[in-house]
């Protein structure tokens, strides 16, 4: 029996999907530890943690490895925003529904951000320019 010719061996496709699937699982444990360290870092309790660092690690897998990684922000944002609120004590419907919200909110940060970029800061980004950083940073 022989294969087709350009036919793929099912071996190779599940090593080609795990390869892309390790920026997906490092993106999101980067957005949750960015987070927890976010929570940790929290001077003026019930104010809201400080998200720069997270919104920057989701902002940079998505311009690095493409929109695939809203789904690993979306769910890091998820287990984020359900542990903020066990850890000020807070369970139940409302907490689960609050926190999808959130973390929905999350992935429209990071996917609009990433339209702003690719739509008013020079491609390739390489941020070389003072006029690149300016554009860059306006947009952020």
């Amino acid at each position: 029996m022989s294969r087709a010719a350009g036919s793929v061996p099912a071996s190779a496709r599940v090593r080609a999907d795990d390869h892309r699937s390790l920026p997906l699982a490092l993106t999101t444990l980067a957005y949750v530890a960015a987070g927890l360290l976010s929570i940790w870092i929290d001077i003026a309790p019930r104010q809201g943690a400080p998200q720069a660092l997270a919104t920057a690690i989701a902002l940079a897998g998505v311009l690095t490895y493409g929109r695939r990684m809203l789904v690993g922000i979306g769910v890091g944002a998820l287990a984020l925003a359900l542990v903020g609120h066990a850890l000020a004590g807070r369970h139940g419907a409302t907490v689960v529904v609050v926190s999808l919200v959130s973390a929905f909110g999350a992935v429209l940060e990071a996917a609009v951000g990433v339209l702003l970029i690719r739509r008013f800061v020079r491609q390739p980004l390489t941020l070389s320019e003072p006029r690149d950083i300016a554009a860059f940073l306006a947009v952020c």
